[in-house]
């Protein structure tokens, strides 16, 4: 039973590629940092880059970095997701790829959005890049995914700020489709490179109708700190890594 709970409820969010960008600048580049929740000890780290191409009105974000990330231990990941420019962003392509200490691609995942079809299918791959299997997904609202969720949310909280609640769709990595609700919690201060700064609190809760409260008794809560002034920045993540049996992790903004 409890498995099954955690299963409906596992966000899958992919936190070591999480970024942050001045509204829609040419290009910006900062770091992160993975930490385990209990332990404190430093799961990854990454550099990453995000470019604003307003010929396309596109949003490219690269990710690079090193560490353990899911089942993936001591690797080299690759990460990359395109967005339109639209209210709300709109994801067009995301893809995650792992390589471990001979430089050998070991697996990962891509997800491509068709959103004339109201489609997104999701890819895993194995080594190599042969395909483990595809999942097809409907687009029935604003959607994203673990690699561009930050992004994604600071347009989406701009649009949506003077609403008691809000939601949107998350593509996980299992890979699943969940509606997540999105609940404000009072601004606070966190400490985000040796600095007090007050921020902008919300709680990500996946939407199962009438057991939500019920199934979010039984997980560790998934929250997200924005700056407290627009336009809204991204500055720190904790909850689950990706699925009911991941790691409790905090993923901060170190340095920009």
């Amino acid at each position: 039973m409890k498995n099954t709970i955690l299963k409906f409820a596992a966000l899958s969010l992919i936190m070591a590629s999480f970024l942050t960008h001045p509204a829609l600048a040419e290009k910006t580049t900062a770091v992160i940092k993975v930490f385990d929740k209990k332990t404190g000890e430093e799961r990854s780290s990454g550099e990453f880059l995000v470019r604003f191409d307003d010929q396309t009105g596109e949003l490219t974000q690269l990710t690079m970095g090193r560490g353990r990330v899911a089942e993936y231990e001591n690797v080299r990941f690759l990460q990359r997701s395109i967005l339109k420019d639209e209210n709300p962003f709109k994801p067009l392509f995301s893809e995650a790829t792992y390589y471990d200490e001979k430089d050998n691609n070991v697996g990962g995942f891509l997800i491509k959005y068709d959103h004339d079809k109201h489609l997104a299918t999701f890819i895993r791959y194995k080594e190599k890049r042969q395909e483990r299997f595809r999942r097809e997904f409907a687009i029935e609202g604003p959607i994203c995914d673990g690699l561009n969720m930050p992004l994604f949310l600071e347009r989406f909280l701009l649009q949506h700020e003077n609403l008691a609640a809000s939601h949107f769709y998350l593509i996980s990595s299992e890979p699943k489709l969940y509606k997540v609700n999105i609940y404000y919690r009072p601004t606070e201060e966190v400490q985000i490179g040796g600095q007090a700064v007050l921020a902008k609190k919300i709680q990500l809760i996946a939407d199962m109708g009438p057991i939500t409260n019920f199934v979010a008794n039984f997980l560790p809560k998934t929250y997200l700190w924005f700056s407290a002034r627009k336009p809204y920045r991204w500055l720190k993540y904790e909850g689950l890594e990706e699925g009911p049996d991941s790691a409790h992790i905090v993923v901060k903004l170190e340095r920009q």
